[in-house]
């Protein structure tokens, strides 16, 4: 199975890489990594998460206060989002 990220969470991910890294050298990289472990997760358990709504599920980070949401489709699986846990809920299903 791939991994498809939509462009709206391809642009949250790099904004909260920079938003960390402009607060301490090295903290946007371990963001970075830590977001890509979060993928690499949900390609070996697509259905760990349960869902939460329109379908879709959310795997939360473990250091950083973020959550990958996403869906599992036939053939892959599609980010819709690279959430901060204090955004508003649901503010990505009107991004998708």
């Amino acid at each position: 199975m791939k991994l498809v990220i939509e462009a709206n969470a391809e642009a949250e991910a790099m904004h909260a890489i920079e938003h960390y890294e402009a607060c301490r050298d090295g903290l946007g990289l371990d963001f970075s990594r830590e977001l890509d472990a979060g993928f690499e997760w949900i390609l070996q358990h697509p259905l760990a998460w349960p869902v939460f709504d329109e379908g879709a599920r959310r795997c939360q980070l473990r250091r950083f206060p973020y959550v990958v949401v996403y869906r599992v489709m036939t053939d892959h699986i599609t980010v819709l989002a690279v959430m901060h846990q204090h955004r508003e809920p649901g503010y990505w299903m009107r991004l998708s």
